[in-house]
């Protein structure tokens, strides 16, 4: 296929002026199967693709321009689909629908899926484009829980899957960068450990300031559901407050957990958790470097001065 190289039109600023997402004009290639598939699933003569959302690690995200408006188009890169996860656009499609029946409006809407990328040459979601953008500072900690809460109170549907919590102590290691060895080695043996029992229930799976869009000063959005399935809620409040530790501080962290305990009565929360989550991203902490896409301005540096203070923290 002949790359589409063309710029973007100048009426796109019009349509996305009324967006608070950061989003960068699109004027790379285009494989052409990808805007036939497009024109076939909405009936659009001549889609096109007008921008690029940052954040994603797995995927890229563009926003198309088609004859319903503009799309969010998620395309995933096959050199980051692993053995674990080869289904993870038709598991995205699938967390699309179910938390939309749980949390409505928040949640962008599926308009199609091509999960092989036989059709469109990736494996892709095409979805509704929700107003709004991540914040990663002055977070409404509040509001925030709010949409956790909701879920929560929900299983999951089946059609979900039911997530592991183990966790091998024997992959962890601790990192060259740290100043405290002794705590990293304390929280592998501590890691070591059954997970704490709790009930299984509707997931996101990767639930983080980088993944919740608000639009004057309300959420407006919760995006990213590729993860999402049956695990006990204690998954998403330690994604969250991990986050929410580099992001801002540990009690940010802490004032995060008790709004989210105030809006779920009976909720008790494990240490266990927060150390699975913190040693459960890469060494590089790439999750977490991710969100400079939003203007979290964390450098290397700070990363591993922050994951130490989490970890001591949650320690002590």
């Amino acid at each position: 296929m002949t790359p589409n190289t063309a710029k973007t039109p100048c009426w796109a600023s019009q349509i996305l002026s009324d967006r608070l997402r950061v989003i960068s004009p699109y004027d790379g290639p285009v494989d052409e199967s990808l805007l036939e598939w497009i024109s076939a699933v909405t009936g659009t003569e001549d889609p096109k693709l007008i921008g690029q959302l940052p954040g994603s690690t797995t995927a890229s995200l563009h926003v198309a321009k088609t004859d319903d408006g503009s799309l969010v188009v998620r395309r995933y890169d096959r050199k980051k689909i692993t053995d674990e996860t080869p289904d993870i656009a038709a598991r995205d499609a699938q967390g699309l629908i179910a938390a939309a029946q749980a949390l409505g409006e928040l949640v962008p809407e599926m308009i199609a899926v091509d999960p092989t990328g036989e059709a469109s040459g990736a494996p892709t979601l095409l979805m509704s484009f929700t107003s709004g953008a991540p914040a990663v500072r002055g977070i409404d900690l509040d509001q925030l829980s709010l949409p956790l809460a909701r879920l929560h109170r929900r299983q999951a549907p089946p059609e979900l899957p039911a997530i592991s919590n183990t966790i091998d102590p024997e992959t962890l290691m601790v990192p060259e960068w740290t100043t405290n060895e002794d705590a990293w080695r304390r929280a592998i043996e501590y890691l070591a450990r059954d997970a704490p029992e709790a009930p299984a229930v509707f997931i996101h799976g990767d639930y983080h300031p980088g993944n919740v869009l608000w639009h004057q000063g309300e959420v407006s959005g919760i995006v990213d559901w590729p993860n999402a399935g049956a695990a006990p809620a204690a998954r998403d409040v330690a994604r969250c407050r991990t986050n929410l530790a580099f992001l801002s501080s540990v009690s940010t962290a802490e004032e995060f957990l008790a709004a989210y305990a105030g809006r779920s009565p009976g909720y008790t929360h494990d240490k266990w958790w927060d150390l699975r989550d913190l040693l459960s991203h890469d060494p590089e902490l790439e999750g977490i470097l991710a969100l400079n896409a939003f203007g979290a301005g964390i450098d290397e540096a700070q990363a591993h001065q922050r994951a130490d203070a989490w970890l001591l923290h949650i320690l002590d």
